[in-house]
């Protein structure tokens, strides 16, 4: 007879999540997403180092669209806090060394296959799982 698993604890942080859309032109929208993680408590190890109680990832996207061309003129994703910035332990590498692969997206047209070519940029190891949530809000 297979054990039940018992879940009990708290959680290791708590994810708030905050889009906003208007429309400052008749021929524009304007997106603004962030996404912020608080650690709650307690010190977690984390790629190789104890990290304590605090903020973890604060991280925006600000985006223009064009209505009439249905395409993105304005991509401008911020890392202002990330776990991880460079330094030996990373190798010199950063959380923000891929940043330049959302800008690039400028120009880019909103069809059914918008999803996709932003996995593709910025999915995976190429990018930050956190900024790629809030593209594809």
């Amino acid at each position: 007879m297979a054990e039940k698993l018992r879940l009990q604890g708290h959680p290791i942080h708590t994810r708030c999540l905050e889009v906003t859309v208007e429309q400052p032109k008749p021929s524009r929208v304007r997106a603004q997403g962030r996404i912020l993680d608080l650690r709650k408590f307690g010190f977690v190890p984390t790629g190789g180092d104890l990290q304590g109680a605090g903020v973890i990832h604060d991280m925006s996207i600000q985006a223009e669209v064009s209505i009439e061309h249905r395409t993105i003129e304005l991509f401008e994703p911020f890392q202002q806090v990330v776990p991880f910035e460079a330094s030996p332990r990373t190798e010199g590498e950063s959380c923000r060394d891929s940043i330049h692969r959302l800008r690039d997206l400028v120009g880019s047209s909103l069809d059914g296959s918008l999803s996709k070519r932003l996995s593709q940029a910025y999915g995976g190891a190429l990018g930050c799982s956190h900024l790629l949530t809030l593209a594809h809000l």
